[in-house]
C-alpha cells in the first residue's frame, strides 16, 4: 500500500491565527522598543497577515524601518506551504538600542501565485476586506552595509513561516 501527502497553499483559520500570533509578538516588540508605529498599525498588520495566510495568498511580508527611502532594518516573513518548515520557535529576540533616528516604519507585501490567479475583481474584493491599503509600490532597496540572517521559524500543521532579519543600523 502506498500513501501520499499533498499540501495545498492554504491554512486553517486556527493555524493562520497561530502563525499570525508569532508575527504579532515580533511586531508588538518592535512597537514597545521603538515607538515608530501606532497600536492600530500593529493590529491592522496582524489582521492582514492572518487573512493572507488563511486564504493562501501570502508569499512574504516585510516589516521594518527605512531612512531616506533605504531599508536599514527588516523582518521578512516567508510562508512555506509544503511542510518544509517544522520548527516552531518562540517569537521575539529583536535587538534593542538600534539607531533609528530619522527612520520611518514600512511594510511590504509579496502575494503568491494563488493571489495572482484571482481575477482582478476577486483581488479587489479581497483587498477591500483588509485593514492595510497597499499602493503597489516597488520593494524598497536595502542598505549596502547590512547583514541578513535567517533566525526564526514558526510552524503549525504543515504551514510554516521563516523569519529573516536584515540589519544595517
Amino acid at each position: 500500500m502506498t500513501q501520499s501527502l499533498t499540501r495545498s497553499a492554504t491554512a486553517s483559520r486556527t493555524d493562520a491565527e497561530y502563525l499570525g500570533s508569532k508575527i504579532a509578538g515580533d511586531l508588538w516588540l518592535l512597537y514597545f522598543l521603538y515607538k515608530k508605529t501606532s497600536e492600530q498599525y500593529v493590529r491592522d498588520h496582524i489582521t492582514e497577515a492572518v487573512e493572507l495566510i488563511a486564504n493562501g495568498y501570502l508569499r512574504s511580508l516585510d516589516y521594518g524601518f527605512k531612512r531616506n527611502g533605504i531599508v536599514i532594518f527588516r523582518l521578512r516573513y516567508e510562508v512555506h506551504w509544503d511542510g518544509s518548515v517544522s520548527r516552531d520557535d518562540e517569537c521575539g529576540d529583536i535587538r534593542a538600542g538600534m539607531n533609528l533616528e530619522g527612520a520611518t516604519a514600512y511594510s511590504y507585501l509579496s502575494p503568491n501565485s494563488n493571489y495572482f490567479a484571482l481575477t482582478t475583481e476577486q483581488q479587489a474584493a479581497f483587498d477591500a476586506k483588509l485593514p492595510v491599503k497597499r499602493n503597489g509600490a516597488d520593494e524598497p532597496p536595502l542598505a549596502a552595509n547590512g547583514v541578513s540572517s535567517a533566525d526564526r521559524q514558526y510552524a503549525k500543521n504543515g504551514t510554516g513561516v521563516s523569519r529573516t532579519v536584515f540589519n544595517a543600523t
